[in-house]
């Protein structure tokens, strides 16, 4: 699907969303960093800000890959899961360093104390989170701790008024979809490879 392609289906899909959302969107795993760069660009598009929580790329590296596809990243909280794992230590302004994938209770606490300064400092009508990784916090943990802290996660954006987008491949573990469903207002699938659950469109 082209860049163009993905930003029509995320704008059809969530033409309806409500004053806070929590969408989950099933992405090919070749079109991941293209579908995130869309998610950026469109939670941009209006002048919103928010928080980026890379679990597959260091902010580094990432950083550059925005830059050069024109995202807008002022205004946006990067939370960086990846560069303490590999052993280096970031010190990048704007990015909040989380030691592992696995240490959830760590990025929980990330994401709650950047949301909060969001709300108290920052006067942009929509403000979000973007989680682009399930699949990796999949493989660092096991499922029914993935589901807990998706679970206090999607309740924290909802009290605090952050629209939620959580990109996933196909692949993500079938328990962990299945409540992933209950979860989420809306699924969005731009995988094309779908069978079966998750069908909340």
């Amino acid at each position: 699907m082209s860049a163009d392609g993905v930003r029509n289906a995320l704008r059809k899909g969530l033409s309806d969303r409500g004053e806070a959302f929590t969408a989950l969107l099933i992405v090919d795993s070749t079109e991941y960093l293209k579908t995130s760069i869309a998610v950026l660009n469109e939670e941009t598009r209006f002048g919103a800000s928010g928080i980026y929580v890379t679990l597959n790329r260091p902010y580094v590296s990432l950083i550059n890959i925005l830059k050069k596809n024109k995202c807008r990243t002022d205004g946006v909280v990067f939370i960086d899961c990846i560069t303490k794992t590999a052993g280096q230590n970031g010190k990048a302004k704007d990015v909040v360093y989380v030691r592992s994938p696995q240490a959830l209770t760590e990025l929980s606490v990330a994401i709650s104390r950047a949301a909060k300064e969001l709300n108290r400092n920052n006067d942009a009508p929509d403000k979000f989170l973007i989680l682009d990784a399930l699949t990796t916090l999949a493989v660092y943990n096991p499922p029914n701790t993935v589901s807990r802290f998706l679970h206090s996660l999607t309740n924290t954006t909802r009290i605090l008024k952050l629209n939620c987008v959580l990109l996933s491949t196909e692949t993500i573990d079938s328990g962990l979809s299945d409540h992933l469903e209950q979860l989420v207002d809306k699924t969005i699938d731009l995988s094309g490879k779908r069978k079966g659950g998750m069908g909340k469109q």
